[in-house]
């Protein structure tokens, strides 16, 4: 795991929880 993948599943789960709470 190299930094960009650890940037890319923060921005995931920060969207995942972005579209949850605005959603849910």
């Amino acid at each position: 795991m190299d930094g960009y993948t650890i940037l890319a599943g923060a921005l995931i789960f920060f969207g995942l929880f972005i579209y949850l709470t605005w959603f849910g």
